[in-house]
């Protein structure tokens, strides 16, 4: 960002689902506040990749797990 003279500009994440690791988002300079979109799936395993999108299963087991920051 500093590159385009938008250093001094954070980064907001409005939607996020099980492809975003928390952990590499956390070590992106300039990144700002992340909002949930959804709390629980809402059919966990179903082709929709909407209904995947949960922090948690739809029978609520935890659904992150550590992930190795890309490089």
């Amino acid at each position: 960002m500093a590159a385009n003279g938008d250093a001094d500009r954070t980064l907001w994440a409005t939607e996020y689902g099980l492809p975003t690791s928390v952990v590499a988002w956390q070590q992106v300079t300039g990144s700002g506040p992340m909002f949930i979109c959804t709390t629980r799936d809402t059919a966990t395993g179903a082709f929709d990749d909407e209904a995947n999108v949960g922090i948690f299963t739809t029978n609520w087991t935890p659904n992150w797990r550590p992930r190795p920051s890309p490089r």
